[in-house]
């Protein structure tokens, strides 16, 4: 259920690093404030739902509940996140409020999530309330490759809008680095070579940009030489990491090893077991400031952190030596063992992720 496991977590803001007892307590209080809003009927039986929300969020290793087969359990865990959507989409409409549900990489969703989908479509069309006044507005998008929408995907029900996305051109780039590099003129040349090498995609394009801005910071002015224009985005990634010191950029590749998500504590006795060590607010100030890193919930004295994209996640895990990964991998499930011993049943899926990597 990985994709209604982040819908949760951004709904509830709920940070990476909670125990099932936390993170009930989280979504309770916040849906304190359904109340007098939706169904008081719908409220309790939301609240009756919260173990099982919290197993689709990652905090629980069991959805609370005996079923006899696997689709059994399926079928309470896609009835607990209906009755979730449609509280949502009243609590919305309460406020005159449209409901927007996005899944962004559908090409790459889970089996239960793609499950769960279906269900969705097929029922949430009837959300209504008993209130007449209250009309919900719902609008699910749903982004995925040209040709690689999912077979089983039922989309007969809905009233749809297909949107085809077509690559930057050369002048869509040319007024997207405008806007991002006002004041300097980019070469007609560099301009025709970007949109064939980049092949129109933004996050190539919003790449090299960075990489002019890193320049910029560096010179007072810039000349050709400068607008150097790599063969493909992960050349481009890497060489925004090979920008930071030494070990800034192992300490990134630590953190990588970790996840795309980690906590700042893990990170640091990560680094405290594996040569060399790092300034660890120094590395951690510098890759934000770069932006490959978004620092996010504070809980205590811990601090929770994300790679600002998958491909900077997926390019900075690449770049680290075989065997340094599954030592990486090794270490990190052994910080895990040590730090969350009274809580360790939440950590069995990723501890054995790393032991696997291992």
């Amino acid at each position: 259920f990985a994709s209604f496991k982040q819908i949760i977590r951004d709904f509830f803001c709920l940070p990476e690093e909670l125990c099932p007892e936390e993170a009930t307590h989280i979504i309770q209080t916040k849906l304190d404030d359904f109340k007098g809003k939706i169904e008081p009927e719908l409220l309790k039986a939301l609240i009756d739902a919260l173990p099982q929300l919290v197993f689709i969020a990652g905090y629980a290793i069991s959805p609370g509940m005996a079923c006899e087969t696997r689709e059994d359990a399926g079928a309470v865990l896609n009835q607990s996140i209906l009755l979730l959507l449609k509280a949502i989409a009243l609590y919305q409409a309460f406020h005159n409020q449209a409901l927007v549900i996005i899944f962004d990489d559908l090409h790459f969703i889970d089996e239960a999530s793609l499950g769960c989908l279906n269900f969705l479509i097929k029922h949430l069309s009837r959300v209504q309330s008993k209130n007449t006044v209250l009309k919900t507005r719902i609008m699910i998008i749903l982004s995925f490759r040209k040709g690689q929408m999912p077979k089983d995907l039922d989309l007969a029900k809905l009233q749809r809008e297909n949107i085809l996305l077509e690559e930057l051109n050369q002048k869509q780039i040319a007024l997207f680095i405008g806007n991002s590099l006002q004041g300097y003129d980019i070469p007609a040349l560099v301009l025709k070579k970007l949109a064939k090498v980049s092949a129109g995609n933004p996050f190539y394009i919003e790449e090299w940009v960075a990489s002019i801005k890193r320049t910029l910071n560096n010179k007072d002015s810039i000349d050709h030489d400068d607008f150097t224009i790599p063969d493909n985005v992960l050349e481009l990634v890497l060489s925004r990491l090979m920008s930071l010191d030494k070990l800034s950029a192992v300490l990134l590749q630590k953190a990588s090893a970790i996840g795309q998500t980690f906590m700042k504590s893990i990170l640091q006795k990560v680094d405290a077991k594996l040569a060399p060590h790092s300034n660890i607010e120094l590395s951690m100030e510098q890759s934000c400031a770069i932006e490959f890193l978004n620092e996010g919930f504070a809980k205590g004295w811990d601090t929770e952190y994300s790679f600002r994209h998958s491909i900077l996640h997926q390019a900075v895990y690449d770049s680290i030596l075989t065997i340094n990964r599954q030592l990486m991998h090794k270490t990190v499930a052994e910080v895990i063992e040590e730090q969350y011993q009274d809580v360790l049943p939440q950590w069995y899926f990723a501890l054995e992720h790393h032991y696997y990597e291992a």
